[in-house]
Parts: structure tokens; sequence; C-alpha cells
């Protein structure tokens, strides 16, 4: 589609709607396209089979990161202004799984960190699944039930907050203005270190 086709409007990816959309027309005329963080986009989706959610979990278990791919017709030839309010009734297309390995010294490292008497915490924007099951890897949780999401933390209380900081390794899903407050919470408990990238 898109290799015949011309791009007549954008919305790229931000944290806040953890996809992107783009408004293309081709020979047969104009199509919505997502593609995005799988819980996202199936959202706008009027129907998603059970299996491809189960297909979503399984593949986050695996430590592999899912895209999600929904399109819709539309019977114009441009958009309006607002692409935004163009995502919705759309159909589920198919979904991309792919997978960041781990580098070979990233256990050692971490228990040379530890070693140290440093603390290590994941903050990503990951699903809790991905997240879990990368940090299950490396040694910083046990298990899934360790992992606390930006939307769960938005949600504790002062005190809760400030004690989730402290006992939690690991927070999923999270933007950067979530992982702003962490760390700040994390301040109140002594120095911090934080290493990013991308949008970060």
């Amino acid at each position: 589609i898109l290799a015949a086709s011309s791009l007549k409007a954008h919305l790229p990816f931000d944290p806040r709607r953890k996809r992107v959309t783009a408004f293309v027309v081709g020979r047969e005329g104009g199509q919505v396209i997502s593609c995005g963080a799988a819980e996202e986009v199936l959202k706008l989706c009027t129907h998603v089979p059970a299996s491809f959610r189960t297909w979503v979990l399984e593949q986050g278990k695996e430590g592999r990161r899912v895209l999600a791919v929904a399109t819709r017709t539309h019977s114009g030839r441009k958009v309006g202004a607002d692409l935004e309010r163009e995502e919705r009734a759309m159909t589920l297309a198919g979904g991309i799984s792919f997978e960041d390995p781990l580098k070979a010294t990233a256990c050692s490292a971490l228990q040379q960190i530890h070693a140290l008497g440093v603390k290590v915490k994941m903050l990503t924007g990951d699903s809790p699944e991905v997240a879990a099951a990368i940090a299950k890897r490396v040694g910083l949780i046990k298990d899934a039930s360790e992992v606390l999401t930006g939307e769960a933390f938005l949600k504790l209380s002062a005190a809760a907050r400030l004690k989730s900081v402290k006992t939690c390794a690991v927070f999923a899903r999270v933007d950067p203005k979530q992982k702003y407050i962490i760390i700040q919470e994390l301040q109140r408990h002594g120095s911090v270190g934080f290493m990013g990238e991308g949008i970060n």
C-alpha cells in the first residue's frame, strides 16, 4: 500500500498516544493507518480476535515487543486538520513481534553494580509483560507481580509512592513525565543517576 501511495497527513509517535498514524492516498482512495503499542491500537479497532490478544501476551512474556497495525478505508482523498479524529472504527491488520536481545555483559555488569552497593531500577515504556521478562533474566525481580506500571504509580498516595520507589525495581509503561516524577521521589532517598536513550 505505502509503496504506491502518497502521504497526506501524519501524526508522529508520542508517549501519550503510544502510536503513529498516517493518512495515505493511493489508486483506490484514502486510507488511515495506525501502528503502535498493541493495547492502544486495539482500542481503535471494531473487532479484535481473542487469539490475537493471547498472542500479544505470550510474546510479551517472552520479552518480545508487539506493534499492532490497524487500517481504515477513507472515502475522500484528504482529511481535516485533526487526523486523530480519524482513528476510529479501524480494522486490525496484524502485529509485528520483535526483540532487542540483552547484551552478553548485562548480568555481570548488574552484579558488579550491586556489589558496589548501588540499587538499579528499570523505568521503561515497554509493557509490564516485556519489562518483567527482561528484568527476570537479569535478576532484578523474581516474579512479574513485582512490576508497577506508571498509571498505577500515579494512583498511589504520596506515602505509598515514596515507599514504592524504595521497594520496587521495575516500572513499566511509564512516559517521560512519569519517569521524572519517579526520579524525583527516588531523590528523596539519596543520590540518583539516570541513563536513558531516544526520547529520554
